[in-house]
């Protein structure tokens, strides 16, 4: 079954890919950026950032509380919903027929089980999308450079989590302080000629930034800077990191959620198996990570802490918690099998 389960994961995972970026992208062509800029005008004028002027932003953008609606409705909209639903009956099914029973993946336990996975990737998913657009867009009321850049900003981070945002945030603020500094003329020696440069320390900016941004990023800063950008290529090079960081997080978000969408199905088909009298009722789950070096030490700990194994409605035992199924975080390969009581 796991060779079958995993060649079919490897072909839905691009498809998944394709309907969260699309759903994503959709969200950022929509999104009102003349009303948004005209807010962040409004903020400026005024003699200090009240809860007026963040509730108008939110109203903005779309949040229903501290929820980006618009990224929730465009999910829904999209066949991303379906896509996952229709991959999750599969590998029941697929899991059902391993231990010799045909599922009815209309049968309520399943379906329930169908809806409880995909709520629990929505909440998780929506909630860090939410914040990180919500804190940026807090952010930028008070922050330095142009409405239009403070817009630009808010629109890049839609479909990053918090901890992303926050990292090119880092990054912009690093640009505004060189950009913001003063210039003076130099006079190049060898030709005579004046030109004006920035009177500012670029190796103290990128100093303040260490254990707040990643070596890679502070490395794309340092090369940055060292090139003298105009305001404009700095709205590039923060739009090509963006756009890195979202496609990173779609990749893992994809390969977690088939992974989970998987697992979930499994235990779903195994436990409605178990209740039909399918599966023997001392039938157990064991712990089964990927065996290899790249094992995290949480993962590899795992089998240890649960040796005889678990009974199908209870949770493994892990140092991060307690999880019904893998993955227990992102990058998590382990794996639920089946197995008798020791």
């Amino acid at each position: 079954m796991s060779d079958n389960l995993d060649s079919l994961a490897v072909s839905h995972e691009p498809e998944f890919e394709k309907a969260l970026r699309a759903a994503i992208e959709a969200i950022r062509d929509a999104l009102d950026m003349q009303a948004l800029e005209a807010s962040l005008n409004h903020a400026d004028e005024a003699d200090a950032i009240t809860d007026h002027e963040r509730d108008q932003l939110a109203i903005i953008l779309g949040f229903d509380d501290d929820e980006f609606t618009p990224l929730k409705e465009s999910i829904e909209a999209s066949t991303f919903t379906d896509d996952l639903g229709s991959f999750f009956d599969a590998a029941a099914a697929l899991a059902a027929a391993v231990v010799g029973f045909v599922l009815n993946t209309r049968a309520e336990p399943i379906t329930a089980a169908r809806r409880q996975a995909f709520g629990d990737f929505s909440r998780e998913f929506l909630t860090s999308s939410s914040r990180a657009i919500l804190n940026t867009a807090r952010d930028m009321l008070a922050a330095s450079g142009t409405a239009y850049s403070r817009m630009l900003q808010i629109r890049r981070v839609i479909g990053l989590t918090e901890a992303q945002a926050t990292s090119l945030g880092i990054i912009r603020d690093a640009f505004q302080q060189y950009l913001n500094a003063p210039t003076k003329l130099v006079q190049d020696p060898a030709t005579g000629r004046w030109s004006r440069v920035r009177n500012v320390n670029a190796a103290k900016i990128i100093y303040a930034t260490r254990g707040r941004i990643s070596g890679a990023q502070r490395r794309l800063l340092m090369k940055s800077l060292a090139d003298e950008p105009t305001a404009a290529q700095a709205e590039t090079i923060l739009d090509r990191h963006a756009t890195a960081l979202r496609n990173h997080r779609i990749n893992v978000v994809a390969g977690n959620l088939i992974h989970g969408f998987a697992e979930s199905a499994k235990l779903a088909a195994w436990q409605y198996g178990q209740s039909l009298g399918h599966i023997d009722a001392d039938q157990r789950r064991f712990w089964k990570t990927a065996g290899d070096e790249r094992v995290r030490a949480t993962h590899s700990a795992v089998p240890g802490l649960n040796p005889d194994g678990v009974p199908l409605d209870k949770p493994f035992k892990t140092p991060l918690g307690d999880f019904m199924t893998p993955p227990i975080e992102y990058g998590c390969r382990c794996k639920a099998v089946l197995g008798a009581a020791h």
